[in-house]
């Protein structure tokens, strides 16, 4: 006859709380990022082509709004648009393309760049908590870029007291960004970033990550 090991008291609770820890844990929601999937979105740039930009499928995209060029001509034209996560007032995002007629490392190069940000960055300090930022990097297979996150003091709407802000060149073009959040990291800022640096014209190939 063979005799099977007894199960103490202790070990058959310990089975039944993690049990239902599973259970539990299977009925919560994924996080955000998984919750959502990211494809490649599209807006037309007037007089440029069509950007095209890694993004979640339910980020809502606003209409672009297209500026004359200044008068010494150094920029074609400026376009901007708004970026809606999830359709949620809480977060949002603003994002303006401009372009040179051709390449110029002064208008989009890594020094011109890290400068733009760092003015970016003391403009922001004015009406924020903190009294300095750390500048971050951020680059893909097609191009380089900065930014930087810092608290407002009196944010616009108290659901969006973070502000993430940079800039990012690529060929002839420089894309500025600002996302505001009600955190500072948050999943969605994450995707903001992925938006930029994947961002390309249609007809180039896919920045390598």
């Amino acid at each position: 006859m063979t005799f099977l090991p007894s199960i103490s008291r202790d070990t058959r609770r310990f089975a039944w709380f993690a049990a239902c820890g599973v259970a539990f844990l299977a009925l919560l929601p994924p996080p955000a990022a998984a919750q959502e999937g990211t494809t490649l979105r599209s807006v037309e740039i007037p007089g440029y082509g069509t950007l095209r930009f890694p993004a979640p499928t339910t980020w809502r995209i606003g209409a672009v709004q297209v500026t004359e060029p200044p008068a010494d001509g150094a920029i074609a034209r400026e376009a901007s648009f708004q970026v809606t996560p999830d359709g949620d007032s809480r977060s949002e995002m603003s994002v303006s393309f401009s372009w040179s007629e051709l390449p110029d490392p002064a208008f989009n190069g890594p020094a011109a760049l890290r400068a733009l940000v760092e003015r970016m960055g003391r403009a922001a300090l004015d009406e924020s908590i903190e009294s300095r930022y750390t500048l971050r990097e951020m680059r893909s297979g097609s191009g380089g870029g900065y930014w930087f996150t810092l608290r407002a003091r009196a944010p616009r709407k108290k659901s969006q007291a973070y502000l993430t802000s940079g800039a990012f060149g690529f060929g002839n073009a420089l894309m500025r960004f600002t996302f505001l959040a009600p955190q500072p990291e948050l999943p969605e800022a994450a995707a903001a970033i992925d938006l930029i640096t994947g961002a390309r014209i249609d007809g180039e190939p896919a920045p390598a990550p």
